[in-house]
């Protein structure tokens, strides 16, 4: 535990209220893009896109080791084997509510886990040490990660004089 003022307080918990904040502002990224925007893929990182990338990266990093993690199984994407006009049909598949659904296994996941840590194992390091010290710099990477692509499309939204998201 970590004493702020007075109180002590879980890094942990507080994790989970700033992971809370950013899928509120996922939500609303959902919510607010029109369809037309929504299904437009003239660029490679389109709305969706950024939208999947950004939970998918949380699902990554929300796991013990980097190894293994299948980039792109939520669309049926095949990095591999799929040329760049496939992985755009297949992103033009995805609806708001198929996105609603997976953010809503990834944020149930991450304060899943998150609920098992006090502050000293948040000082621990896990399979991905190699690349960040301790879980707590992992989440907050994590946090800061959510936070440029949410930036990223509320640009979008705003260039495309679409209803902005909303700071929580």
């Amino acid at each position: 535990m970590i004493t702020l003022s007075k109180k002590q307080t879980n890094i942990a918990e507080v994790l989970v209220r700033q992971f809370n904040s950013s899928w509120k502002m996922l939500e609303r990224a959902i919510n607010n893009v029109s369809d037309e925007l929504w299904n437009k893929f003239e660029i490679e990182w389109g709305y969706v896109r950024n939208l999947i990338h950004i939970i998918e990266t949380g699902e990554f990093y929300n796991s013990d080791t980097p190894d293994d993690f299948n980039w792109g199984k939520f669309v049926g994407i095949e990095w591999k084997k799929d040329s760049k006009k496939e992985v755009n049909k297949k992103f033009e598949k995805i609806t708001k509510d198929d996105v609603r659904r997976y953010l809503e296994v990834v944020r149930s996941y991450i304060q899943k886990k998150l609920s098992t840590f006090n502050s000293e194992k948040m000082l621990d390091s896990d399979g991905f040490m190699e690349y960040i010290p301790s879980i707590f710099d992992k989440y907050l990477y994590l946090l800061r990660h959510n936070m440029h692509h949410i930036g990223e499309l509320n640009k979008t939204l705003r260039d495309n004089n679409e209803k902005r998201i909303n700071w929580s």
